[in-house]
């Protein structure tokens, strides 16, 4: 004979504790997240006493089942929804999950009358899913399924021809540019230790920090209580964060929620800076590389649409979320008014132009109002139209075989020297694109060099240069005598550029031998643009 209970408190709850994970290990559940380590802390943290409902069904006096609800009362109709949104799951084995759902949801029922059963986030390849909708067709409920792609791995998988073939461009980008990185300093993947975690937040931090991020990752109590989870190590579930360093700066992180063959990977972040790198793609090629070592079957993404996932991806799941009421007018309503919702929700969530505006446009508005500078936004504004409305005019010039002096009057900088540094976000990326920077006594950089190519936004793509050649850019006019003297100039033809308004520059330029090459006219006007080149 079935009954049910009820538990408000985390307290009350601690007692059926071993229940939970008994039914959980019968089942040989991978989700991490209704594992008990998760899911009691995730309550002492963020779930005060009376404001859950955690349903209790037994039969025989046997634990079959825990329902883990949230209930709430509004125009007199029920709702009962799913305690937190990260992969929830009616906790119970495969022989009473069936009957317990059926159960319980015919009790609540006939108990409240009007009803709304707002479950998210379930597999679809799992049995609850498949559960839900039975009940509700057997019943004849009104209801809606939402869907959202969740990419994951198999990793008995990736050994395939198919899966090579399929990764090969970007292995091979990848590996690139790592040796683009090494050639630089060195790198590492490692894992991170619970004193380190600060710099995995610091990093979420600075990548989201001109973007519009809603998920709290990094707000004290989440940091608490991913603290709290790092000592809680069980057979089946255990945290891993790995991270990818340059020298001694972390340029990327992975976070993982692993539960016996699974492992998901709840947030990934990296240093904006290193952006051109792909410290990304870089940790997330050698975390597969680690895992496929180990006892992990599956690596999931968790849902989303965003690219990356779906690369990586050996096949692809889907998440529900199912909207299911009673059949009584007023809860039907209701449950239209919230389909509706969802539909125009789940539509935008699928659009990578909305995904982009929102995290990347919205993101800049937001921060730009909570650190209101008016230079700075004046700044940003000028950009902004630049990049769609611009007529830019570039003149290139040539000196022929300098002639230099044996004297050193500035010195290469490495990229170490620019991490740490306020200028660091401009400049590691001119590392990534070729370019060599000097600086004088002062440490201050006076002029970037480009020993293959002619670099610059106006030429795209970028020329290349003849034997015995540099490109020379980004100098003041007071120091350019001093670069071309430079040793490190020595016998090369020396290439650089100036703005069609620079006349001060160009007279200069021709006073010391440079030969005029030809002129570059660009114009944009949004989504139209022209480049016209006239040879000399």
């Amino acid at each position: 004979m079935f009954q049910y209970s009820v538990v408000h408190s985390l307290e009350e709850l601690e007692k059926f504790r071993r229940s939970w994970a008994t039914l959980l290990e019968k089942e040989g559940n991978t989700n991490p997240f209704i594992e008990p380590e998760w899911f009691f802390s995730w309550l002492s943290f963020f779930k005060k006493p009376g404001s859950f409902e955690i349903y209790i069904v037994k039969y025989n006096n046997e634990i079959v089942a825990f329902f883990p609800f949230v209930h709430s009362v509004r125009f007199g109709i029920h709702r009962f929804q799913f305690i937190h949104s990260d992969y929830m799951d009616v906790i119970s084995c495969t022989k009473w999950r069936g009957k317990a759902v059926e159960y319980l949801f015919d009790e609540l029922s006939q108990r409240f009358g009007r009803i709304i059963f707002q479950l998210n986030d379930l597999l679809e390849s799992q049995e609850t899913s498949r559960l839900i909708e039975s009940y509700a067709i057997r019943n004849q409920l009104p209801y809606s399924i939402f869907r959202t792609v969740e990419p994951k791995i198999d990793l008995s998988l990736i050994e395939l021809p198919e899966y090579k073939r399929k990764l090969r461009k970007k292995v091979a980008n990848i590996n690139r540019r790592e040796r683009k990185l090494q050639t630089l300093g060195k790198v590492t993947h490692e894992e991170v230790q619970v004193e380190n975690l600060n710099e995995v937040f610091e990093i979420y931090d600075k990548r989201w920090k001109k973007r519009f991020e809603s998920s709290g990752f990094t707000n004290p109590v989440k940091r608490a209580f991913f603290e709290s989870l790092f000592n809680e190590k069980s057979k089946s579930f255990r945290l891993e964060v790995n991270k990818l360093k340059f020298e001694d700066t972390i340029i990327g992180f992975t976070f993982y929620a692993c539960c016996r063959d699974r492992k998901a990977c709840y947030r990934i972040g990296h240093d904006p800076d290193f952006h051109l790198f792909g410290p990304g793609s870089m940790i997330i090629y050698k975390d597969l590389q680690k895992t496929k070592a180990s006892y992990i079957k599956v690596m999931d993404y968790c849902n989303g649409y965003e690219p990356y996932k779906v690369e990586w991806s050996t096949h692809l799941d889907f998440t529900r979320q199912y909207v299911m009421s009673t059949r009584g007018k007023r809860e039907r309503v209701f449950r239209d008014i919230i389909s509706l919702f969802y539909s125009f929700k789940f539509k935008l969530r699928s659009s990578r132009r909305y995904v982009d505006f929102k995290r990347e446009t919205l993101g800049e508005i937001k921060y730009f109002i909570s650190h209101m500078k008016i230079l700075e936004f004046l700044k940003k504004l000028t950009t902004v139209i630049r990049s769609q409305i611009n007529l830019r005019v570039i003149d290139v010039y040539r000196l022929e075989r300098n002639n230099t002096e044996d004297i050193s009057y500035f010195r290469e900088v490495g990229i170490k020297e620019v991490l740490g540094t306020d200028n660091q976000s401009t400049r590691v990326p001119e590392f990534f694109k070729g370019f060599r920077l000097y600086a004088n006594e002062e440490q201050e950089i006076i002029f970037k060099r480009h020993d293959r190519l002619i670099r610059t936004e106006i030429v795209n793509p970028p020329e290349d240069l003849p034997p015995q050649s540099a490109f020379i850019v980004d100098y003041q006019l007071k120091d350019l005598h001093d670069i071309l003297k430079d040793k490190s100039m020595q016998n090369l033809s020396i290439w650089t550029i100036a703005n069609g308004s620079a006349y001060r520059l160009k007279r200069k330029l021709k006073d010391l031998g440079f030969n005029h090459i030809e002129r570059v006219r660009k114009y944009r006007f949004f989504g139209i643009q022209n480049v016209v080149r006239l040879k000399k």
